[in-house]
């Protein structure tokens, strides 16, 4: 597996780039409930640096696939299956690298005031299209399901016109997220010409 700086805090690019205080407030937590043996260290566990909820900002490379190393003071978590690991989510953290023959198996569950999420346009539309996806638990989650709630959550608030697929525009649909940002968002191509014309 090719080496990749993945180091980060949760909470999505725009709430860690727009808040300008330093630290950034705690708006919300995570409990990770671990499902798999991550007693050990090297099976994919939390790696975490404590303390780093109080800076902004570590140091890394210039592009993500260029070899850097840990920052100092990091650590990995270890837990066994069934222990529930909280954290405050402007922590720095990453996983490591999973060199055992376990599969690295956990639900993480955010928290967070639901004024954060109705301030913060793209994070409203993040938990509502999460809340639509799952309200159908027989359908299940497809590789680039996550990768499409993260671009409409940024798309649906700050475009005019988004193309999507048609699970996506119906779920923008019965939210009535259309509305509430005045965007149009549709699934068929054919119809942008007429859109982008007006």
């Amino acid at each position: 597996m090719p080496f990749r700086f993945d180091w980060h805090q949760d909470g999505g690019s725009r709430q860690n780039r727009e808040i300008e205080t330093t630290p950034r407030p705690r708006l919300s937590v995570k409990v990770a409930y671990w499902l798999s043996d991550v007693s050990e260290p090297g099976r994919g566990n939390l790696k975490v640096v404590p303390g780093s909820h109080m800076v902004n900002w570590i140091d890394g490379p210039p592009r993500r696939d260029i070899e850097w190393p840990d920052p100092d003071g990091a650590i990995e978590v270890t837990a066994e299956p069934g222990d529930a690991v909280f954290f405050d989510r402007r922590i720095w953290h990453t996983r490591s690298r999973n060199y055992s023959e376990h599969t690295r198996q956990a639900v993480f569950f955010g928290y967070t005031c639901r004024w954060t999420t109705i301030r913060i346009p793209s994070r409203w539309v993040e938990c509502e299209m999460r809340r639509l996806r799952h309200a159908n638990p027989q359908k299940q989650w497809e590789g680039n399901d996550l990768n499409d709630v993260m671009a409409l959550s940024v798309a649906v608030p700050y475009c005019d016109v988004v193309v999507t697929e048609r699970q996506w525009a119906h779920f923008v649909g019965v939210a009535k997220l259309d509305r509430r940002f005045n965007t149009t968002v549709i699934s068929d191509l054919r119809r942008l010409p007429e859109l982008l014309g007006r």
